[in-house]
This record gives C-alpha cells, sequence and structure tokens, in this order.
C-alpha cells in the first residue's frame, strides 16, 4: 500500500524523474564516448603523483562510469522506495543526494573520457 502513496506524492516522482534522466544521460554520454579501438585509456588520475599518477587500463574498463550510473540510479530509487513509508524527508534527501551524485559522475566521466581522445 505504501507504493500507491510513493507514486501520488508529486515531488517524490519529480525527484524520481530527474535521477532516472540524470542515469539514463549519465550512460548515454559514457557509451557514445568510450572509443574501443585504443587498446589502453586513462582510467584513474592521482594529481599527488604528477605525470607518474595516470593509471591505465583496457579502454573497456571505462564502462566501470556506466555500471556505477545504473547503480546509484537503481539502488537509490529502491532505497527511497523502502523508507518512504516509514518518513517521507528521508526519501526526498535520499533522492537529492542521489542527483548530486550523479551530477559529479557526470562531470567526473566527462573529464576522464576526455583524457583519452
Amino acid at each position: 500500500m505504501h507504493f500507491k502513496s510513493y507514486i501520488n506524492d508529486k515531488v517524490v516522482v519529480f525527484f524520481n524523474l530527474v535521477v532516472i534522466l540524470l542515469g539514463i544521460f549519465n550512460s548515454l554520454l559514457i557509451v557514445l564516448r568510450v572509443d574501443t579501438t585504443q587498446s589502453v585509456a586513462i582510467i584513474r588520475n592521482n594529481t599527488t603523483l604528477g605525470l607518474a599518477g595516470f593509471e591505465r587500463a583496457s579502454s573497456s574498463a571505462l564502462y566501470q562510469f556506466l555500471l556505477i550510473a545504473l547503480l546509484i540510479t537503481i539502488g537509490n530509487t529502491v532505497v527511497s522506495i523502502r523508507v518512504h513509508n516509514i518518513k517521507r524527508g528521508v526519501s526526498l534527501t535520499v533522492l537529492g543526494l542521489t542527483i548530486v551524485a550523479l551530477v559529479f559522475l557526470t562531470i567526473i566521466s566527462t573529464a576522464i573520457l576526455g583524457l583519452h581522445r
């Protein structure tokens, strides 16, 4: 019965829509920008090491960002549905922090994908 009240809450549905659209946007951004023709790509940069801080792996390792985006989107939506019955404010907080996490993930994945072009 609490799922029906979750769907009828307009603010929660709007936040869920934003979360889902950000997850889809981030996933499409990653799928369309990963260049699998290159054998090696930079997947991480440790700025304290300078030029030696670039960690390399196969270019298919960049699909980890896609997995993280889907995990954040699906996991936090499920947590929000489960918590909404207990407290609406916590559900909105979870969805708001999910939006922030997906925006940061989009920025970071864009920066990393821009390194190997």
